[in-house]
């Protein structure tokens, strides 16, 4: 079953953290890394459209930004994913039709791992809604969705990180 991982994170601090900023340079043209590195990228990218491209850019992937919806899409035409900026909010999705819930939770405790090196705390689980996941990590908070469930609103897989400041927080 395909899952949707919604990321809400809370603290600018993770923008400079050396294991996070490390796992996002592993970003390959091929997404051959899997999708870790682009979910450290999107942490450590905090919502910034230049700081977040600057890990795909350089690899191979080619951006592309529509003025009308004020998206910023990174693509790689042989990444099984894609990334998308938002101009008026500090969001950044990683998100495919082609991923599966497995590929998602292990790129999800990668980060998780190389978080908690710094942060000193392992994932909590709990459940922030009826067919709903939630999970704090250090300062960021993660919610999973299932597809289907209240909480889903795509049939994609999609991991979508919000950043505070932003208008949709």
């Amino acid at each position: 079953m395909i899952r949707i991982l919604a990321l809400l994170v809370a603290s600018p601090a993770l923008a400079g953290d050396p294991g996070l900023v490390a796992l996002a340079q592993r970003v390959d043209a091929a997404g051959s890394a899997g999708l870790a590195p682009a979910f450290a990228a999107c942490l450590a990218g905090q919502g910034d459209i230049e700081r977040t491209a600057a890990f795909f850019v350089p690899h191979g992937w080619t951006r592309h930004q529509d003025s009308e919806t004020g998206q910023v899409e990174l693509l790689s035409d042989a990444a099984s994913y894609r990334v998308t900026l938002y101009v008026d909010t500090l969001r950044c999705e990683v998100g495919s039709d082609a991923l599966d819930e497995a590929a998602a939770r292990a790129a999800l405790a990668a980060v998780a791992e190389t978080l908690a090196k710094t942060l000193g705390g392992p994932l909590a689980t709990g459940e922030s809604a009826p067919g709903c996941d939630a999970a704090d990590l250090g300062p960021a908070q993660v919610q999973l969705a299932l597809r289907g469930a209240r909480c889903a609103t795509t049939a994609a897989i999609a991991a979508i990180f919000r950043f505070p400041g932003g208008p949709d927080a």
